[in-house]
């Protein structure tokens, strides 16, 4: 959004994504303060979210898509790097070889699912209709000091992006 500086849309973003999670259910969010549109894929952003799986000990990882073509974006210049990343550290937060300089920290931890939001190779057949349509609308909607425009937006990236 280049109508906010980032100074004053970080705090906005984090408090969306703060209120985005309660609505479906997630009570703890990592920020790692790295700038959203800006950001570089490196091994220090790998080590950051392998230190955060290992200390959240997930059974499963969430991730949005890396692909350039994700439909459900918002924000175009949004890079794919943190999903990458994030697929990367889900692999290396399991590995104790990994990050050695982190063996003070959370002991390995390996992830049994990671799941790709958007994901254009994704399993039709999973329903994500009803219910859980119905919470990530209102997630997305509570993304309202971010997300310009009508509150039609969530519904319309939900409906036509994320569940075609």
């Amino acid at each position: 959004m280049d109508a906010s500086p980032p100074e004053r849309t970080a705090p906005l973003r984090t408090e969306d994504s703060s209120r985005s999670s309660e609505v479906v259910g997630v009570t703890e969010v990592d920020f790692l303060g790295y700038p959203t549109a800006c950001s570089e894929y490196s091994l220090g952003m790998r080590r950051d979210i392998a230190r955060a799986i290992r200390r959240r000990r997930p059974d499963a990882v969430l991730v949005g898509s890396w692909d350039v073509e994700f439909a459900a974006v918002a924000e175009p210049g949004r890079p794919p790097v943190a999903g990458l990343a994030t697929a990367d550290a889900v692999r290396d937060a399991g590995n104790r070889w990994v990050f050695p300089n982190c063996s003070t920290g959370p002991a390995p931890h390996a992830a049994r699912w990671l799941i790709i939001a958007g994901d254009p190779a994704a399993d039709p057949r999973v329903d994500v209709t009803g219910e859980p349509l119905e919470r990530g609308i209102a997630a997305l909607e509570a993304h309202a000091q971010y997300l310009p425009g009508s509150p039609a937006i969530p519904r319309r990236m939900m409906l036509t992006g994320i569940t075609r």
